[in-house]
């Protein structure tokens, strides 16, 4: 698993899922980009904190390893 927040700059290795978690601060929101190969990895990560009811969001998306398909084409093959 790779973790990275919104304020630093460094190169990262790509799982088979990246989440953004949005976390509520004083001074505004934080994001954090994290990268995982399992789904059931990312309760994990959310449980190791910053405390989950400062979660205002969670997208998750592929990383990006493969070329996208459509549901047809996946099907298809």
């Amino acid at each position: 698993m790779t973790q990275i927040t919104s304020s630093a700059v460094q190169p990262i290795t790509l799982y088979r899922w990246v989440a953004h978690i949005t976390y509520r601060r004083d001074a505004g929101n934080e994001v954090r980009m994290v990268s995982f190969e399992e789904i059931a990895d990312l309760h994990e990560i959310v449980e190791a904190g910053p405390n989950f009811y400062a979660i205002e969001s969670i997208v998750i998306r592929p990383g990006g390893r493969c070329e996208a398909v459509t549901i047809e084409q996946a099907e298809r093959s």
